[in-house]
């Protein structure tokens, strides 16, 4: 189709949010941001709003694939990025259909690895969570876990990470298990301010933001329109800083993203 000559296409394969403020709504509004063209597969429904989560319920596998097939014929994507996927199997539909575009050239992939809701609800269990480790996270780009979220990644207490030094420490595991780069977000730490730890190979690094930049959205926020630097296995030479953008999301201004860049340090080693 002629949009996919104009704009790149990202695929958000993750839950929806019956509220609008998560999942593939949230996904499509920072991917418009970003100006990049979104699809989405739909790979879980919630019943939620403001106050809680209500009811999560995971699609069934053989939808979930019948939605990959019919955008990978149409529009295939530059970047994939994942949200709360629902089921072990769909996690594995997931890899598969992944794979299967790498045969055919190269395909960022970013995993927000969704494990409880804003209010506390938890969205992913046992089962998911050793999926995630050995489906998704060998394969991805870049993870954007927060600590939270890391910590229960990583089978650690969540008091491991209350220090600048313990999110580094667990940035460094996260990578240790395939991704290429990992994004620590901070904005479950409290605070106006949120420090961020970005690990890959080019160096680790912490970045202060504004509590609420980017809308809360750091996975999409690493899908930008311009993609550099792709290697034949989908993976790429590092992240950047990229240049600040703005959007909208309930009045507030979005503020500084990633991207995915060409850039490693010299004498480094592309990361995987």
């Amino acid at each position: 189709m002629n949009l996919s000559s104009k704009r790149t296409i990202v695929w958000s394969i993750a839950g929806s949010d019956s509220g609008g403020g998560a999942g593939l709504q949230a996904d499509l509004k920072a991917f418009e941001a970003v100006d990049v063209h979104g699809c989405t597969a739909v790979a879980a429904i919630t019943a939620q709003n403001s106050l809680g989560v209500q009811r999560a319920d995971a699609v069934a596998t053989d939808l979930l694939d019948a939605q990959l097939a019919a955008l990978a014929a149409d529009m295939r994507p530059a970047a994939i990025k994942t949200g709360m996927l629902g089921s072990v199997s769909n996690i594995r539909c997931v890899a598969a259909w992944l794979d299967r575009l790498r045969h055919d050239g190269p395909v960022a992939l970013v995993v927000d690895p969704v494990w409880r809701a804003t209010t506390g609800a938890e969205l992913s269990g046992e089962p998911l969570r050793e999926a995630l480790l050995h489906e998704l996270l060998p394969r991805a780009t870049a993870i954007t876990p927060n600590r939270a979220e890391a910590a229960w990644l990583l089978g650690w207490s969540p008091a491991a990470l209350a220090t600048a030094d313990g999110v580094a420490r667990a940035a460094a595991a996260l990578r240790a298990l395939g991704p290429q780069a990992v994004v620590i977000t901070g904005g479950d730490a409290g605070g106006r301010r949120s420090s961020d730890w970005i690990a890959h190979a080019a160096s680790p690094r912490q970045r202060l933001r504004l509590r609420g930049d980017a809308g809360g959205r750091p996975g999409a926020g690493l899908l930008q329109r311009r993609r550099r630097g792709h290697r034949e296995d989908g993976h790429h030479p590092g992240l950047a800083r990229g240049r600040r953008g703005r959007a909208r999301r309930g009045g507030r201004a979005a503020g500084a993203r990633l991207r995915i860049a060409g850039r490693p340090a010299a004498g480094a080693a592309s990361p995987r």
